[in-house]
């Protein structure tokens, strides 16, 4: 019999954003009480002249108005750093780290990502924007493949009963036109219970038969429109360059792809046309025992904060207990005061000694090296 089939379920986007440019805008007022407006500020020659033109003719307090301000322009609205924290008002280093975690959407799933500056650049893992690449692509792959080799049994179980079946029912008929042949009452009645016995236990299989039948072709079907999607998003994967960004309060951004780091699980975004809240690297020397919090969309969700300590520093990771889930990956890892170490990239897990397992982060001062070249254009 077949078992209820998982589904490998995923969500694909691919979104563009345009990157757009903004000037200040000068207002003054003339003599006459009209509004102009200019990209170059009034002088203080023009301001001095325009005064002692219209000395004694105007009202006390009726000076002409001169103001220079910059417009409400997109760039304005578009503060997110701002936006964020009027929203938010955090009131610990912890709250106010979450404003600069990001949730990021890609063809195979969702991870987890951060600002590093205030002009967009976010740092996540390489495995978060190329998920073909990753244990969670090459799980769901395995876990097709295995569907595959259990419908292929069932097919095979099927192919070798249906014909079976069909020569039972065939027999059973014949038997039943000898069976009507037969005159003696005796002889007739013991066959009769023969056949009743044999129509019965026929019965039985062709039910089961039929049933396998209806769940493999549901199966089948399932399998192969899940098979279908996997090999596009697998494929859109391995081209996307912009991907979907959400922020702690909903909002949703575009990010490109700027580079992917050649020898570590990094990848550098950057969402333009935004002022962005962004997180300061930690300037001390990580230490055994140093109380640290990851940050991240943990199980699919958005917006979690776990704790727990700092277990090992080497000089190419820093392992720690505080509990890192699926959907973590890119997301920080941070001191007390909210200062980056580094970027979770993955888990160890122990199940065989029953432990939750360490998770590993990748120094931020690697990450800023792997992407100097850019983090300086």
């Amino acid at each position: 019999m077949l078992s209820p089939v998982t589904r490998v379920v995923f969500f694909a986007s691919l979104l563009f954003v345009d990157a757009i440019a903004y000037g200040e805008i000068y207002k003054y007022k003339d003599e006459g009480g009209n509004w102009h407006f200019s990209d170059k500020p009034i002088t203080a020659e023009q301001k001095l002249n325009s005064q002692k033109k219209h000395q004694g003719t105007q009202e006390p307090g009726n000076l002409p108005a001169v103001e220079s301000e910059r417009a409400l322009s997109v760039t304005q609205q578009n503060n997110l750093a701002q936006q964020l924290e009027q929203k938010f008002n955090p009131n610990t280093p912890i709250e106010r780290v979450t404003l600069a975690v990001v949730s990021i959407e890609t063809p195979l799933g969702t991870g987890s990502g951060f600002f590093i500056s205030d002009s967009g650049y976010l740092l996540t893992n390489k495995h978060v924007v190329r998920p073909a690449k990753s244990s969670h692509w090459k799980k769901s792959q395995k876990q097709l493949e295995a569907f595959d080799a259990r419908l292929k049994k069932n097919q095979k179980w099927l192919d070798k009963e249906g014909p079976r079946l069909k020569k039972m029912a065939s027999e059973l008929k014949s038997y039943k036109q000898r069976i009507e042949q037969r005159s003696g009452s005796a002889l007739k009645a013991a066959a009769d219970s023969d056949y009743r016995v044999l129509l019965n236990r026929y019965e039985n299989w062709k039910d089961n038969y039929d049933k396998v039948l209806n769940e493999y072709k549901i199966a089948k079907q399932k399998y192969d429109r899940e098979s279908s999607k996997f090999r596009l998003r697998s494929s859109a994967s391995n081209i996307s360059r912009n991907f979907k960004v959400i922020l702690k309060d909903d909002t949703v951004v575009h990010a490109e792809l700027v580079s992917l780091s050649a020898d570590l699980d990094l990848a550098l975004l950057r969402v333009l046309g935004y002022k962005t809240p962004f997180l300061s690297e930690y300037r001390g020397r990580p230490s055994q025992g140093d109380t640290v919090y990851a940050i991240g969309s943990p199980l699919g969700r958005r917006d979690y904060v776990t704790s727990g300590i700092i277990t090992r520093v080497q000089r190419d990771a820093i392992i720690t207990d505080t509990q890192i889930l699926p959907g973590n990956s890119g997301g920080p890892l941070v001191t007390e005061k909210g200062e980056v170490l580094g970027i979770n990239t993955q888990k160890l897990s122990y199940r065989e000694v029953g432990t939750e397992g360490f998770g590993i982060s990748i120094p931020l001062a690697k990450a800023k090296k792997a992407f100097q070249s850019e983090l300086e254009r």
